[in-house]
């Protein structure tokens, strides 16, 4: 489906032969990719910006669909699950429900993968569902169409990608098996201090929690388990009184809103 938003400065339209394209072939999901081109506006303006979220965000309900916009990401250094990424205004990324960084293989996770072939999927904002606990990863695939004749044998491949579940470090990690590391470390030690994430935690280090309960990893995957959940928010850093110290230190706590399997 071909969609061109009608979009000026001082208003914005949509044909109405696009309403009845979506009604007649009851079309649920509409993708606008790339967002750039689907509107005639200064991509840094703000104001200009929120008119066209807005606009998309009462067309979907209007519809009764869901819109998806995939957005060019500003020049730099890769950051997953960095929703201020996106290029352009703020705009765009405040006025999104819903938004993914897709991010492919940095060189230390390349180390035995061909990083060309591998993307991965992380939480920027979400407003109305629990953040994923890891990260979600897609490898490209090429598909044969089978379309080839006596003269063209070798016929036509496309590329397309399949989830793809990087080996070892998540590897296991159920939802049941996830929740039971994070009410561990949630609990905190027995003498009431908090675990740490710091990298120079010694008895309190949360990655032993994640170790306990799953000994085939090592401390590198466990560290790097802890460390995506910090990112995500998942374990979030509190300061509470240590008896122990007799100060005040900073601990983790699980959000438990965000845990995995977690329905709001």
């Amino acid at each position: 489906m071909n969609l061109q938003l009608g979009l000026t400065p001082s208003g914005a339209f949509l044909p109405r032969r696009h309403d009845r394209t979506i009604e007649r072939n009851k079309i649920d999901f509409v993708c606008l990719d790339p967002f750039v081109k689907t509107h005639g506006l200064t991509e840094n303006d703000n104001n200009q910006m929120d008119q066209v979220i807005e606009f998309l965000a009462n067309f979907a309900i209007e519809m009764n669909i869901a819109v998806d916009v995939p957005h060019h990401t500003a020049k730099g250094a890769a950051n997953p699950g960095n929703a201020d990424r996106g290029r352009g205004a703020s705009a765009i990324k405040d006025g999104a429900r819903l938004v993914y960084t897709l991010t492919t293989m940095s060189d230390e996770e390349a180390e035995r993968f061909d990083r060309r072939l591998y993307i991965r999927m992380d939480s920027g904002k979400v407003n109305i569902t629990p953040p994923a606990a890891a990260a979600k990863w897609f490898k490209l695939v090429s598909v044969v169409l089978g379309n080839g004749n006596h003269l063209y044998p070798d016929g036509d491949n496309v590329q397309t990608i399949e989830q793809w579940t990087p080996p070892e470090t998540w590897e296991g990690l159920t939802d049941d098996l996830v929740n039971r590391i994070l009410t561990d470390i949630d609990a905190g030690m027995a003498d009431g201090e908090r675990y740490s994430d710091a990298g120079a935690a010694k008895a309190r280090a949360a990655w032993k929690v994640v170790q306990k309960r799953a000994p085939k990893k090592t401390e590198q995957q466990c560290r790097e388990i802890i460390a995506t959940w910090v990112k995500n928010g998942l374990i979030l850093k509190e300061t509470y009184y240590s008896l122990v110290t007799r100060k005040d230190r900073e601990g983790l706590h699980v959000d438990d809103m965000k845990r995995p399997g977690k329905v709001t």
